[in-house]
């Protein structure tokens, strides 16, 4: 939470890639996750239009991503969220039109 409470509160820009490729996020809750998504989805109208890209490799890390885009949808986020298994890929969804 801190990096995204740091995210949020400084220099904000439209498009973003979360790197998760060296993540574990293997002790996060479903309580956790949550919290995490109502703050995202309470502060995505500052991103507006933008696009988020989360960079995973294991399976686990992609699961929980497509658990997290789906309760952002659901909370009808402004942002598009899309997760891909390289920065190379994050990077040319996120300069395309």
């Amino acid at each position: 939470m801190t990096t995204l409470k740091q995210f949020y509160e400084g220099q904000i820009t439209m498009n973003v890639v979360w790197d998760i490729l060296k993540g574990d996020m293997t002790p996060l809750s479903y309580v956790n996750l949550e919290r995490i998504v109502e703050y995202v989805a309470l502060h995505a109208k500052k991103r507006a239009g933008g696009k988020t890209a989360f960079v995973v490799l294991r399976g686990l890390e992609y699961g929980l991503s497509r658990v997290t885009n789906t309760l952002l949808d659901i909370r009808e986020a402004p942002v598009q969220y899309e997760i891909f298994r390289s920065i190379k890929e994050a990077n040319q969804w996120l300069v395309k039109e």
